[in-house]
């Protein structure tokens, strides 16, 4: 250690990954909360309930496990996804911030088996972080051992690994990143420092979540300012600089992410009210029993596991005391602080910091995404700690004084937490009881802080007390690390079953599908509903609202609420809504001995695995109407939700002043057929005796455009939400592609942005 203090702690921060990790990829398990599905049809029976599923990783198995095999799918045909056809009756992919395409490691999903990919990933993640964080903590000059433990500290805690396959974990490594660059940049100003920067600013707005990403932005920002003191003059120039060529270079992703969004509906939500969320004080008793509101298999809290729970392993509570008074002395110490107070303060709704959840801005975020920033936080003081334990050099009483009062304060409050809850019924009900955690947590707590205040009275070495606390601290961390999330089998990893295929073979016309989750992309089928943090807003509307409920035969997320704009489209509310038919719905799959779930359905499939009904009033995906009528949105939604309009014989165009002429009449023969479908581009085969609109019920998107016949045409926004293309008589060959102007303004800009970081890589000054 003395020797290569920087390699074997690299090392060690890879095994560490790699020992969460590595077990499962050998067992030929999957980390994965597949198990899920197993809840419902047609996967009950195929996937196994035990152990029991965890529904606070709802996320995982509907959105990003799928998406992300979809995506290393199609990179591996050699495409690049723009628009996924397969949800919300279509929707942009590329351009939703969380697909992360341009990541680097969605690679892996290409390269790797998906089963094998999505835990490969998530060792890469948690090692990205904790190098990212002894990076860091190296460029505070803080030593070897005490960075290590900070690594550890961060990467293990319960944020990054009940995170941990959401893209929300991939920002946390940029979080360290860009303050280890904002310092080295601050240390030798210069153009290769501010490229370095600049590269992780961009990888951070492509790891696919943009309020993270937003997050770690605000702390390098408050980092640059606060450090400008004692450094070179134009240090914040050429960090703005880098910042700026940094988003520059991820403008390929960013720009069309800010047009997907001006057309959601969390925008349109949460820019007229968002309802403040935060968590209750109480639960800071997850800083030192994680478990104390369960895991979500068994649950009690009012929030899931890592929104909750704080834990970030045992020794950062032993050494909290002399972690303050040690940054409050070192450089960017108060900062750090700082950042560590006012995150807890968001999250827990203290008065007056609270409200800063009201402002502009960041009220498009929530304070549920805070703890990472704790953690974080937490780690750093850790590592300020330890390193000034390590370095004392006399003995101090009043610190060792502080220790102890500090652990009998925290073993007090967490006994009155037990106290008052161990009666709850929810709470007793619980794998491991509220008693037998606060008994274990305390002598973990005790060990480390008799650790702490030997050494601060000199009857232990530093050297011996931070090997010690380091053991500790990993001893404490690892079992959560390990245990929190789920495995399973491999084959049980989103296995095709009978009534799927019966899917496929009937709907390879394109028609869509009702079924429970939102995984018609994996099985190559089309879906109205989706499950996605920025619904299109327009298709919402007609649907109707989010957030309705949870139908026992449906789904695996339970709404009561719209809380914040960000809910599902679910299947439910499609099969409810006025405008099924409109939507293409022709069949709705249920649970096995199921009654038709809405009047006009007949069986079409009935076996083990699923009952599958037929809705033969389901209208084509392109069909042809003869009259047409220019409306304002208002009076569409209006008209729609009344079932004003027979959308067989006339269409509702937006954006005009006056109707196109077109027969009143209907055509004595009018047809349409899709004859593709793939991916960005729709090609429609269709036939009218007089003039008609080809309507098709994908959804409009800025950046689709038509021909008719090679020829451009202008394309419609048709009932709102859908497309439409006025036919001349004839037979026609009509086609749709989605060729976003966003992506090729962002491309512009990259690729400005990119030939100006090559030239300051390649500058030599003569």
């Amino acid at each position: 250690m003395r020797r290569h203090p920087d390699r074997l702690a690299t090392l060690v921060l890879l095994l560490t990954a790699a020992l969460v990790v590595g077990p499962p990829l050998l067992a030929g398990q999957t980390i994965s909360p597949a198990a899920l599905l197993g809840e419902v049809a047609p996967w009950r029976g195929r996937v196994p309930l035990e152990p029991a599923p965890n529904p606070a990783l709802t996320d995982i198995a509907q959105v990003f496990h799928p998406w992300l095999l979809w995506a290393g799918a199609q990179l591996r045909a050699g495409g690049l996804p723009l628009w996924n056809p397969h949800a919300y009756t279509g929707v942009p992919f590329f351009g939703n911030g969380q697909s992360a395409l341009l990541f680097p490691l969605t690679v892996v999903a290409v390269i790797l088996p998906g089963a094998i990919a999505v835990t490969v990933i998530a060792g890469m993640k948690l090692s990205g972080i904790g190098l990212a964080t002894y990076w860091f903590l190296r460029t505070l000059a803080i030593a070897p051992l005490p960075a290590l433990i900070g690594g550890w500290t961060f990467m293990l805690s319960a944020t990054v690994i009940g995170w941990l396959p959401w893209t929300f974990a991939s920002t946390f490594m940029f979080l360290p990143a860009l303050l280890a660059a904002t310092e080295r940049l601050r240390a030798t100003p210069g153009r290769r420092p501010l490229v370095l920067l600049a590269v992780i600013v961009a990888l951070d707005v492509c790891a696919g979540y943009p309020q993270g990403t937003v997050h770690g932005f605000a702390v390098a920002t408050a980092w640059a300012v606060c450090r400008v003191r004692g450094g070179p003059r134009a240090f914040l120039g050429w960090w703005a600089g880098g910042m700026a060529l940094g988003l520059g270079l991820a403008a390929v992703q960013l720009v069309p992410f800010l047009e997907y969004v001006r057309e959601s509906l969390v925008l349109a939500y949460r820019a007229q009210w968002t309802l403040p969320l935060y968590t209750p004080w109480r639960s800071a008793v997850t800083f030192l029993m994680p478990y104390y509101y369960g895991t979500g298999v068994q649950s009690w809290g009012p929030w899931q596991f890592n929104i909750i729970t704080g834990w970030v392993g045992i020794v950062p509570l032993a050494v909290l005391p002399l972690a303050v008074v040690a940054a409050w002395r070192r450089p960017g110490g108060r900062i750090v602080l700082g950042l560590a107070i006012v995150t807890l303060a968001l999250h827990y709704h203290a008065p007056g910091l609270g409200a800063l959840s009201e402002v502009p801005g960041l009220s498009l975020g929530t304070n549920l995404r805070l703890m990472p920033l704790v953690a974080f936080a937490l780690a750093v003081l850790t590592s300020f700690g330890v390193e000034a334990l390590a370095t004392a050099d006399r003995p101090s009483r009043w610190l060792e004084h502080g220790v102890l009062g500090w652990f009998a304060l925290v073993a007090a409050l967490a006994l009155l937490a037990v106290t008052i809850d161990h009666v709850t019924p929810a709470a007793r009900g619980l794998r491991m009881s509220l008693a037998a955690q606060y008994a274990l947590s305390l002598v973990t707590l005790t060990l480390a802080a008799v650790v702490v205040a030997r050494a601060l009275a000199g009857a232990l070495t530093a050297e011996r007390a931070a090997m010690t606390l380091a053991a500790l601290q990993l001893i404490s961390l690892l079992p959560l690390a390990i245990d929190y999330q789920p495995r399973v089998e491999r084959g049980a990893f989103y296995p095709s079953t009978p009534a799927l295929e019966h899917l496929r073979r009937v709907t390879s016309d394109g028609a869509r599908v009702l079924m429970p989750g939102y995984l018609g992309l994996l099985y190559g089928l089309f879906e109205a509903q989706g499950y996605d943090g920025v619904t299109p807003r327009r298709l919402a509307e007609i649907a109707g609202p989010v957030g309705i409920g949870r139908v026992a035969q449906w789904g695996l997320l339970e709404n009561t609420l719209a809380l914040n704009g960000s809910e599902p489209l679910s299947g439910e509310r499609v099969l409810v809504s006025p405008v099924l038919d409109l939507l293409g719905v022709r069949y709705v799959l249920q649970s096995p001995g199921t009654p038709p779930p809405r009047s006009g359905l007949v069986v079409d499939y009935d076996a083990a695995d699923a009952r599958i009904f037929r809705n033969d009033a389901a209208l084509p995906r392109a069909f042809v109407v003869p009259r047409a009528r220019c409306v304002n949105d208002q009076e569409a939604r209006r008209l729609i939700a009344a079932s004003a309009v027979d959308f067989r014989r006339e269409v509702l165009l937006a954006d005009c002043a006056g109707s196109p002429a077109v027969a009143a009449a209907p055509a004595a023969s009018a047809s349409a057929s899709i004859v593709a479908h793939a991916g960005p581009a729709v090609t429609i085969h269709a036939a009218t005796d007089r003039p008609s609109y080809l309507v098709v019920t994908d959804t409009w998107f800025p950046g689709w455009t038509v021909r008719i016949d090679g020829a451009p045409a202008r394309l419609w926004r048709a009932n709102h939400a859908f497309r439409a293309v006025a036919l001349p008589p004839g037979e026609h060959q009509v086609q749709m592609r989605y060729e976003p102007a966003s992506l090729r303004i962002g491309l512009a800009l990259s690729g400005a942005s990119l030939l100006v970081g090559m030239t300051f890589v390649a500058w030599r000054r003569v």
